[in-house]
């Protein structure tokens, strides 16, 4: 038998290490739910019970309207009338200054149209794949006339589905040479401007602290969309910046007020 030195092992103990933030870790890998969380999610337990939710039509007229990503995407997918109607609000809201456009919400815009263009572009291309129709070729038929009438119907149908492809091509030209001139760019070039378009200073570190911990607890906002792009982190921080975006809008706006207010009183 193999000698042995008596010496027993010592035990490891995974150690909880810290995460980030207030998080730890269990075994090096799985982070330990806070027993607490209730109380950060609702620091003030009374406001849960006086708590009343503004009308939409109060909030229409006298808050802000945050765009979100998805809204920005959708009209790709309409027509020239819905397109209409998209600018026309758009245009209201930009002269009653109440338009707002997050930062991260123009980045993910700036990725998705490329995406979406493409895939237009891909579908229409798609449409090229018809083939013309193969002419009849039935000797025993000749001197029939419903056949003579087939065989021009075959020829008129080729000829269509030749200026239909070559059409296709053309329009495939449109869509390649659009450079952030699409129809639905254009919109958003009228009225996205700088005063528009809000970008709130963060902490980077606090910012992913505050995300991770949404996460691991699933608080609101942001982590539903925990399995979507980098591994949800690209969506997930969107929307947490997006969310801070829309507070501290909302924040100046009311300073705004309050300033204005104050000089008029003076």
């Amino acid at each position: 038998m193999p000698k042995q030195n008596g010496s027993v092992p010592a035990t490891k103990t995974a150690p909880e290490k810290q995460a980030s933030g207030d998080q730890k870790t269990v075994d090096g890998d799985h982070p330990a739910l806070d027993p607490l969380v209730r109380n950060r999610t609702y620091p003030e337990p009374y406001n849960v019970f006086a708590f009343v939710p503004v009308d939409l039509t109060e909030a229409l007229g006298n808050g802000l309207v945050a765009i979100d990503t998805n809204a920005l995407v959708l009209p790709f997918g309409t027509g020239a009338n819905s397109l209409k109607e998209i600018r026309s609000v758009y245009a209201q809201l930009a002269e009653q200054k109440k338009l707002r456009i997050p930062g991260q919400v123009a980045r993910e815009f700036a990725d998705i149209r490329a995406t979406k263009l493409t895939t237009l572009y891909q579908q229409v291309q798609q449409k090229q794949n018809i083939s013309e129709i193969e002419s009849s070729a039935y000797p025993l038929l000749d001197g029939l006339r419903v056949y003579e009438e087939v065989r021009k119907a075959e020829r008129e149908i080729s000829s269509a589905i030749r200026s239909y492809r070559k059409n296709l091509g053309k329009l495939l030209e449109n869509i390649a040479d659009w450079r952030w001139n699409d129809p639905v760019s254009m919109i958003y070039r009228e009225f996205f401007l700088s005063d528009v378009v809000i970008e709130p200073t963060f902490d980077r570190k606090e910012l992913l602290d505050d995300l991770a911990y949404r996460n691991l607890h699933q608080v609101p906002p942001g982590y539903k969309d925990k399995s979507k792009d980098d591994s949800g982190m690209g969506m997930r921080t969107g929307q947490g910046m997006t969310w801070n975006a829309q507070r501290v809008s909302t924040v100046r706006r009311e300073h705004g007020k309050r300033l204005e207010s104050s000089r008029s009183k003076t």
